[in-house]
């Protein structure tokens, strides 16, 4: 490997925030080489300007996600067929599918059962209280309860996809001739999904899955893998990310208590909380999916080749002092927040209406509920899951303080 080409990630723990590195590089070199764990090196980009127009100039493209080469932190390529490794017309007419059904509209009217399910969630943590681990009594039954709901997942079932989708983003490096974690989970959720599909398409219900069948046998919109891989996104997707999300800014807003007395104070100042901690709390160490060059480019100075690989930083951009107000700073009534934490241009998060009312709504009641909840250990003493793509806790324990 070159001098000049660094490895990436370059700390080993996960963390509430990103790589330190990128912040670096932001200010000395905010265009360089790097290596990741797996695939061939690539650039990085960590300035905002820089990462959204990587994300958004027809210039570059997701194929590069799917290659056997693709830069990336898991052992196996997961996107080669899926939404994040297309361009184009394919790209737009699937994306368009999800969307109709994905809208803040539809996503308000699911605020009332996901509200239900909260309350009930923290019934059962008050009632053996007041100590409490909120990563499994909370933060995870959560979004795994609203996605199963919105799909109509089986009751039975519910625990099998938890498993698959911890482990379809592991960087676990396989032992001998074993096949890797990601690999593995991935075969077992398509299979999964193949027959729920098919059990949809013989009993037709009011859930999203339904209607992708629909697409694809009365409009053949869909081809039977796309359709498996829509639902694969919404399954795997809608998950794990969040649930990480809503325990780490749980930390956060404990750290920062004259911001969280504030929100506490005016409610109404949640919407602008959650885009604050999104833009403040990475999802790992802070880059995204691979894109190729498809013509030469430059970028800050810097001439990106066709067929070069290019990772964007946007958790680094969302520390851009050229972009924020005092960037370091948690400000919970940030005005005008474009922040990039869900992404930016033609493949902004889908879920990101799903992901923002979950949050809104679990941090809200759980701060209603228990307004002086502590961490049970000091936040560097917190547990953390290994060998995983999305830096997520293993525990979060608690002690729960009613309000009253």
């Amino acid at each position: 490997m070159s001098p000049s080409i660094e490895p990436f990630p370059t700390i080993t723990q996960p963390q509430l925030r990103h790589d330190p590195a990128l912040d670096r590089w932001r200010v000395e070199e905010p265009v360089r080489r790097i290596q990741m764990p797996h695939g061939r090196w690539c650039w990085v980009v960590t300035r905002s300007a820089d990462v959204r127009e990587v994300m958004t100039d027809p210039r570059f493209s997701r194929r590069a996600a799917a290659a056997d080469d693709a830069p990336r932190r898991t052992p196996g390529v997961v996107q080669r067929g899926s939404l994040a490794s297309m361009d184009g017309a394919d790209h737009s007419r699937l994306r368009r599918l999800l969307s109709r059904a994905l809208t803040v509209r539809h996503m308000e009217a699911l605020r009332p059962r996901t509200i239900e399910l909260v309350h009930g969630f923290l019934d059962d943590l008050e009632a053996t209280g007041p100590s409490a681990e909120l990563v499994q009594g909370l933060c995870r039954p959560v979004p795994i309860a609203v996605i199963c709901e919105l799909l109509d997942v089986p009751d039975q079932d519910r625990d099998r996809f938890e498993s698959w989708a911890a482990l379809v983003l592991s960087t676990r490096p396989p032992e001998g001739d074993e096949p890797d974690d990601t690999s593995v989970a991935v075969a077992e959720l398509w299979a999964y999904l193949t027959e729920l599909l098919a059990a949809r398409r013989r009993e037709p219900g009011d859930d999203l899955l339904t209607r992708l069948v629909e697409a694809r046998d009365e409009g053949d919109a869909l081809t039977e893998d796309e359709m498996v891989w829509l639902s694969f996104t919404m399954l795997a997707g809608g998950f794990e990310t969040v649930s990480q999300q809503i325990a780490k800014s749980i930390v956060v807003l404990r750290e920062h208590r004259t911001e969280l007395a504030m929100v506490q104070a005016s409610p109404d100042l949640w919407p602008s909380a959650v885009e604050e901690l999104l833009r403040f709390i990475a999802l790992g160490p802070g880059t995204s999916l691979p894109l190729e060059a498809l013509e030469d480019v430059e970028l800050s100075g810097v001439r990106i080749s066709a067929g070069d690989y290019v990772l964007t930083a946007p958790a680094a951009a969302n520390f851009d002092a050229d972009v924020y107000d005092e960037p370091e700073r948690l400000d919970l009534a940030r005005p005008d927040n474009l922040h990039l934490g869900l992404g930016h241009g033609p493949h902004y998060c889908l879920g990101a209406n799903l992901a923002k009312m979950e949050m809104q709504v679990t941090l809200r009641l759980l701060f209603e509920r228990f307004p002086d909840l502590r961490l049970a250990v000091p936040a560097s003493e917190l547990a953390w899951v290994p060998n995983h793509a999305v830096w997520g806790l293993a525990q979060l324990p608690v002690t729960l303080v009613p309000d009253g």
